[in-house]
């Protein structure tokens, strides 16, 4: 047989369910706060909290961007691996994502120069 549950302890049951709710929810928040290497919360030129898919939404500094000669007499721009590998260890810490060669293949091009 089960124990009967007095309104009191219902009530409580529900504000601790409550309480445990938006706990995780604020904890749940927490993760997705960009943090400075000090640990503070990064904080943007209006100075509003910086979350994770807005930081990683925003476009690279000019600076980061490399360009070289592309197919056609076009430019190709690219980012390096270094900034790829310091903007991943700044979203996701230096153990919280990882790498895997998927393909590998070796483009091989000539000029003819007459």
């Amino acid at each position: 047989m089960s124990n009967p549950i007095t309104l009191n302890e219902s009530s409580e049951r529900c504000q601790i369910s409550q309480e445990y709710s938006q706990t995780s929810a604020r904890s749940q928040q927490d993760t997705n706060v960009m943090r400075n290497h000090d640990g503070t919360v990064m904080l943007d030129h209006n100075g509003h909290i910086v979350h994770r898919d807005k930081f990683l939404s925003t476009k690279p500094l000019r600076k980061e961007i490399k360009e070289r000669p592309g197919y056609g007499g076009k430019k190709f721009y690219y980012l390096n691996g270094e900034c790829v590998i310091r903007t991943m260890n700044t979203v996701f810490g230096h153990t919280g994502w990882s790498t895997d060669v998927t393909m590998e293949r070796l483009v091989v091009s000539a000029f003819l120069i007459l």
